[in-house]
């Protein structure tokens, strides 16, 4: 019969090397510590594979047995295949401490990195990252005499970062080999081409955070804050340039730049309470993030492109699609109003919004981003714990709001355009799969106008409920009961007498309760990628016993 025997070789090779040396020394009020860091990671990798075909003795399975037949003797061409790969990268760092008196504090840094990943022709293989941040303790002043205050440091820094986020060699020009593409002097000859056009200055994508913050405890731990105030510069970021260079130019052009620019801007708090009355302690922290990102420049955004539709300016996260104007009732609404070219449309379908105004709804013109993003500018989270005589308690509350998320997912296939497709929420029964009950219950029909779902179909009629649009994008809050834990350990004297040191008994969770508008299609707010129906959300409960001898 047909027979073939395939071995894979693969081995690798990581040496990391580290060299450190630190200094500490104090001069009456002065504390002064040095740091320095010299690292080198490298790399080796390499992978041989073969297949080979006919195989006489199925018992002696070695390469060396292989006849290069089939079974009814054709002569088969073994097929070899082999890779290999290596990286380097090489980091230096140097830090400065510096207290005086328990007030002023200073730490300045300095790291220097380099990468295979770039050029080093153009320089661009090595990045400088500066840092510097001052502290100022004030309640250790001789002025300062408010005893209720335990500790007030006003702290504020800036720093520079930098990331990889880049293929190895994208500097280099990549080549394809092509097999019989000519024939010349009667002869099959192979063709070598310039696939994509590399970009010898790529480089590093780098960060400027600025940072001004508080720290403050009174009454002894009653009440702890942290406030930190921020603001994140992000530049060099990958981008695509391929639609930045007119026909009129002529020539190849490489197709991605360190271009794209972003910022962020927020704060981030800590808010602590521990306290205890008698035989009962308990504990609050409340720990929450701000932040507004938005791009600076997108390198996709042209001149011809309508305003609705950059993203410069517009939140980091932005979500392209229609504005639906909710469902056709009637044939006569159809007929007066702008629908999609070649998509059929049909009473209670989605109706959208025909934004410039042209009589039909296009791709192009007519969809740009709309809603909110749907990363949650403000997550938050609570925790609460307390004991009092061997019970003891801890529950932990997570948050976020200001976002909306797409009922399916963003979707795409190839050549739709933007379409939200193939999934439960867009296509009953798609594929033989099931869909939600909610769907069918809650779907058009004549009977049923106000209905929140588009009328549906076994078969698919027309993409034009598939598109991506604001009819499908819902309010993405929530509030979830994260974690749950309630104990009770028996008293030792109790336990000593039976020779054990500890027993307790207790029951978690996690998961235990969702506040959201998405529960009710089946999403995880958390993870609203994974969705379509098909997945529901996990609740565990469990009852335990911990014992030490």
């Amino acid at each position: 019969g047909n027979t073939s025997l395939t071995e894979n070789a693969h081995s690798s090779t990581n040496v990391i090397t580290q060299s450190s040396f630190t200094y500490d020394r104090q001069f009456d009020k002065h504390k002064v510590n040095l740091f320095g860091l010299a690292e080198t990671r490298n790399g080796f990798s390499n992978t041989l594979g073969a297949t080979g075909y006919g195989l006489d003795f199925l018992d002696l399975d070695e390469l060396s047995m292989i006849t290069n037949t089939t079974g009814n003797g054709e002569e088969r061409i073994p097929s070899i295949s082999g890779s290999s790969g290596q990286s380097r990268l090489i980091g230096f760092v140097g830090r400065l401490n510096y207290d005086y008196d328990n007030r002023y504090l200073l730490e300045a840094s300095l790291r220097r990195d380099g990468s295979y990943l770039f050029s080093g022709m153009s320089g661009s293989q090595w990045v400088n990252l500066p840092a510097i941040s001052v502290g100022w303790r004030m309640n250790n002043e001789e002025w300062f005499n408010a005893e209720w205050i335990d500790n007030l440091k006003i702290r504020g820094g800036i720093g520079k970062t930098a990331t990889s986020a880049v293929n190895a060699f994208q500097y280099l020009n990549l080549m394809t080999l092509v097999s019989n593409a000519v024939v010349l002097g009667n002869q099959r000859q192979s063709m070598l081409y310039t696939a994509t056009l590399g970009n010898p200055n790529l480089s590093w994508a780098k960060a400027i955070t600025y940072n001004l913050g508080v720290d403050f405890m009174a009454w002894r731990g009653l009440l702890g804050v942290e406030l930190d105030v921020f603001y994140k510069y992000q530049y060099d970021l990958l981008g695509s340039v391929s639609g930045s260079y007119p026909p009129s130019m002529g020539g190849y052009f490489f197709s991605t730049d360190n271009v794209n620019k972003i910022d962020y801007r927020g704060f981030d708090f800590t808010i602590t309470h521990n306290n205890k009355i008698g035989d009962f302690r308990y504990g609050v922290k409340w720990i929450g993030t701000l932040a507004n990102r938005r791009w600076l420049y997108y390198a996709g955004d042209s001149e011809n492109t309508p305003d609705y539709r950059k993203l410069t300016g517009k939140e980091v996260g932005s979500q392209l699609g229609f504005i639906a104007e909710g469902l056709f009732q009637t044939q006569e609404e159809i007929d007066n109003s702008a629908t999609i070219p070649g998509s059929p449309v049909l009473p209670g379908y989605i109706k959208y919004k025909d934004r410039n105004g042209d009589g039909k709804i296009t791709y192009a013109q007519d969809m740009g981003y709309v809603g909110k993003s749907p990363y949650a500018k403000f997550q938050t989270s609570l925790n609460l714990n307390a004991d009092w005589k061997g019970f003891d308690f801890d529950i932990l509350l997570q948050s976020g709001l200001g976002r909306t998320v797409a009922l399916t997912g963003v979707y795409t296939s190839s050549g739709s355009e933007g379409i939200m497709d193939n999934t439960a929420y867009t296509k009953i029964f798609y594929h033989g799969g099931n869909s939600p009950q909610f769907l069918p219950e809650n779907s058009w029909t004549p009977e049923n106008p106000n209905a929140e779902f588009p009328r549906l179909s076994l078969v698919t009629v027309s993409s034009n409920n598939a598109y991506s649009s604001t009819f499908w994008y819902k309010n993405g809050n929530y509030l979830r009961v994260k974690s749950f834990q309630l104990g009770y350990t028996i008293p030792a004297s109790l336990t000593r007498k039976a020779g054990v040191n500890k027993i307790r008994l207790f029951m978690e969770g996690s998961n235990l309760f969702t506040f959201s508008e998405l529960t009710k299609y089946n999403i995880d707010p958390e993870q609203p990628g994974v969705n379509n129906g098909y997945y529901p959300q996990q609740r565990t409960l469990s009852f335990g016993l911990n014992f030490s001898l």
